[in-house]
């Protein structure tokens, strides 16, 4: 979720493409590419939401009955005015919230009470006709590219233990090295071994939002992360908590 406080920015995400002026809100929920376009003087609010957290909760309503079986996000959209007033004021309890527990513990059933309020949010606030955006005509090179950046992504998130080079998915998707850099680099924003990464931290983070038992080394270990200090500076960097503090929430 990104807002402008100042400026425009352009998105493409998925084949669809938004312009966004200050104080509107755009929702992304890419399965293959985003590009984002921040032009001069523009400055951003970014808020992201795990997608294991999203699924927790979508899960959570379709077992109570308040969200349709097979429900999914479209891939880019804009809230409209009442909708962009309702999340301001969430995120504004959020970090009220937050700079007011500098001075002592805040309680773990409070902290995920505010976290889950955000992907609730969104589930329950699906988007109205006018906020589609416009979609984008690819052309054949494009769709290829991005059949071969998702074999790619397929062959990262069933081998996410493995030791997997830069080699090896490059040749999984047919290309170059450099090519498969440039093609992350335009599509994520990230090179492919930052990506790699990081649909690791995510998947370690869904393991251990959904057990309370898990010994965090041994999660980590089978995420591929050898080197434990650097995966706790990773997963702080990522989410903005060390991993025994997710543990600690779930288990409160």
């Amino acid at each position: 979720m990104q807002m402008p406080l100042r400026g425009r920015a352009s998105i493409e995400c998925d084949g669809l493409s938004l312009e966004l002026e200050a104080g509107q809100v755009a929702v992304l929920s890419p399965n293959r590419q985003a590009r984002l376009v921040w032009h001069s003087g523009c400055e951003q609010l970014l808020l992201k939401v795990p997608r294991s957290l999203l699924r927790m909760m979508q899960e959570r309503l379709v077992d109570e009955g308040g969200l349709a079986v097979g429900f999914t996000l479209p891939p880019a959209y804009r809230l409209d005015t009442d909708q962009t007033r309702g999340w301001l004021r969430l995120v504004d309890d959020l970090l009220e919230q937050l700079g007011s527990s500098a001075g002592g513990p805040v309680h773990g059933h409070w902290l995920r009470h505010l976290e889950e309020s955000l992907p609730l949010f969104l589930l329950t606030h699906p988007p109205k006709v006018d906020s589609a955006p416009t979609a984008i005509v690819e052309s054949p090179a494009q769709r290829q590219a991005m059949r071969q950046l998702q074999k790619i992504e397929g062959l990262m998130r069933s081998h996410l233990g493995e030791a997997l080079t830069l080699g090896k998915l490059a040749a999984a998707g047919g290309m170059s090295v450099r090519s498969l850099n440039t093609l992350c680099q335009r599509c994520y924003g990230q090179t492919p071994m930052e990506r790699l990464r990081n649909l690791r931290l995510e998947a370690v983070r869904e393991r251990l939002l959904g057990r309370r038992d898990l010994s965090i080394t041994e999660v980590a270990l089978e995420h591929g992360f050898g080197h434990l200090g650097r995966f706790a500076h990773y997963y702080r960097e990522r989410f903005g908590e060390l991993p025994h503090q997710t543990s600690s929430a779930r288990a409160d």
